[in-house]
């Protein structure tokens, strides 16, 4: 029998918010392509004269997005450790240890990261397992964390500052 026993429940403890979701992870992706067609555009029309409306229309445009993509991601992941997409939502990219990302390893996650959302399971995986990691950050082995605390794959707490 019960008697005498007490049973108690845990309070609700804020928990902090180290794992970012998808759709805050989506949200840094929208601001980060946002800023990549500004970029791209303004570069086009003083270079070129052309409006930003037929930007599309320019021979090559595909070849100067993706490597416009290419430079921003990994020169902001791997000097600064994140885009102004995710700074602004308050994130970092970290290796497996919780370090600082590095210029290489940020340049190859680029390949992946299209990878990871040409196959559409690729960005859906951030919900699915526990690091909440996409496609693209299990095969580079890389981690998104909040900016001032990381947490590497042994789940031992690292703070950064």
């Amino acid at each position: 029998m019960l008697r005498n026993k007490r049973i108690t429940f845990r309070k609700n403890r804020k928990t902090e918010w180290l794992e970012p979701q998808l759709m805050v992870r989506f949200l840094a992706l929208i601001i980060d392509l946002i800023v990549i067609k500004m970029l791209i555009s303004t570069v086009v029309y003083f270079s070129i004269g052309i409006s930003p409306v037929s930007i599309a229309a320019v021979k090559g445009y595909y070849v100067i997005y993706i490597s416009t993509n290419w430079l921003y991601f990994s020169g902001c992941e791997g000097i600064l450790g994140a885009t102004l997409g995710k700074m602004l939502m308050g994130l970092k990219v970290y290796d497996a240890n919780g370090q600082k990302l590095g210029l290489l390893k940020a340049i190859l996650r680029f390949p992946a990261k299209l990878l990871s959302v040409a196959t559409v399971w690729g960005a859906i995986m951030l919900d699915t397992n526990k690091n909440k990691q996409a496609l693209h950050d299990i095969i580079c082995q890389t981690i998104v964390r909040k900016a001032r605390e990381s947490t590497s794959y042994r789940g031992t707490k690292i703070g950064i500052k």
